[in-house]
């Protein structure tokens, strides 16, 4: 029983080193990554502190509830929600100032280790002043998330999420308080401790839960994109031998969608692709956006140059002459568009993010900027006019 510490913050490293998988294959290239990452590592980092303190400095147990590592799982819950819903790269410095408390309190917990470790009475002051923070950050911290994120969410498994990670904030500031009524001079009660470890491995199964829960998506989409179907058709063909009497499987029609752009072809008399090159070009690249292969959240301009079949070189100047745009652009209004038909059907009950994410977009942020480039209006007031 003294060693059933190990085990769970030992499964809380593991979880954790699960996730930062996840996050890299998921949320890459966005700030939402760097936060998730700076959590991850900072759980697991606490996890081996509590270990080792516990194994070596059992006697003096003020090394182990005296850090204050509580102090930052706060600001790391309402930064994360608010870089997950708003990806925006402008407010990033401003919200690592909600560290600043928990900066503050290393140095005291230094100086107190160092030099006041004998002073019963200022180590105990210097606890019951820190747990009380703690459990008051914790709240604030909730309250103010779910006042502010909480009309932003509509997936239901993402509101459930959301809900089940507020509840793991709320018991842990419960244990917290409690421990700030308690007789600080003794030792830690051991069942609060393995509370409290349980909810940092609740944390971390939270997050696993929703990080499957997105790539489970992106799997989706991506096997139904283009090159999705390109490769999962040549896997059937390849490994998977039809059966006698099996019923072939009639392919969806594909809808054609006009993209919001004005595209006309132009000459290209100062351009190195001829004119007969330039209609090939655009003939193969017809065929792609038939396929609708802007649907895939990963398209690159690399990926369209290899599915097309032209050179990256061209396609530029494909874009930029023979289209008058460019990739980001033009592939944002064909995904626009592509979320426009499903905001316009009144049967289509699937969530806002939903649609996002089928649309081809990684982020709420950067759906909503594209939608607005177009419509001037946001995708959810778009869909209330079109159903009035």
């Amino acid at each position: 029983m003294d060693n059933f510490y190990l085990i769970i913050l030992s499964n809380v490293i593991l979880m954790s080193l699960v996730n930062i998988y996840f996050n890299s294959v998921i949320y890459r290239g966005q700030i939402f990554y760097t936060v998730q990452l700076l959590f991850l590592c900072f759980i697991i980092i606490h996890s081996i502190y509590i270990c080792i303190t516990k194994l070596f400095f059992a006697t003096f147990y003020f090394i182990d509830v005296g850090a204050p590592f509580g102090l930052f799982y706060g600001p790391f819950f309402y930064i994360g929600l608010s870089f997950l819903i708003n990806d925006e790269s402008k407010v990033l410095k401003r919200e690592w100032t909600h560290f600043a408390l928990g900066l503050l309190f290393i140095p005291i917990f230094l100086v107190l280790t160092f030099f006041f470790r004998y002073n019963l009475t200022v180590l105990k002051v210097y606890s019951i002043i820190l747990y009380g923070l703690i459990c008051l950050q914790m709240v604030v911290y909730t309250l103010v998330a779910y006042i502010r994120f909480n009309r932003m969410v509509k997936d239901k498994k993402a509101i459930a999420i959301m809900s089940q990670s507020i509840i793991v904030m709320l018991a842990t500031a419960l244990i917290f308080l409690g421990i700030v009524f308690s007789d600080l001079n003794k030792q830690p009660n051991a069942i609060n401790s393995f509370v409290i470890y349980a909810l940092m491995l609740s944390a971390v199964v939270i997050m696993f839960r929703y990080n499957l829960l997105i790539l489970v998506r992106k799997f989706t989409y991506y096997k139904n994109s283009y090159t999705g179907k390109l490769f999962f058709d040549y896997f059937k063909e390849q490994f998977i031998a039809p059966q006698e009497g099996q019923i072939e499987q009639v392919p969806q029609p594909v809808v054609e969608v006009e993209p919001p752009l004005e595209i006309e072809v132009v000459k290209y008399q100062k351009s190195r692709i001829s004119e007969e090159e330039m209609n090939n070009y655009l003939k193969s690249l017809d065929r792609a956006w038939e396929a609708k292969i802007y649907l895939n959240p990963d398209l690159t301009l690399n990926l369209l140059s290899k599915t097309a079949h032209i050179p990256k070189y061209h396609l530029t100047q494909v874009f930029n002459l023979g289209l008058n745009s460019n990739f980001n652009k033009f592939i944002n209004a064909l995904r626009v568009q592509h979320a426009v038909c499903l905001l316009d059907n009144p049967n289509n009950m699937e969530t806002i993010e939903e649609i996002m994410m089928q649309s081809g977009f990684n982020s709420r942020s950067s759906f909503y900027r594209a939608f607005n480039v177009y419509y001037d209006i946001s995708p959810a007031d778009y869909r209330k006019q079109a159903n009035l």
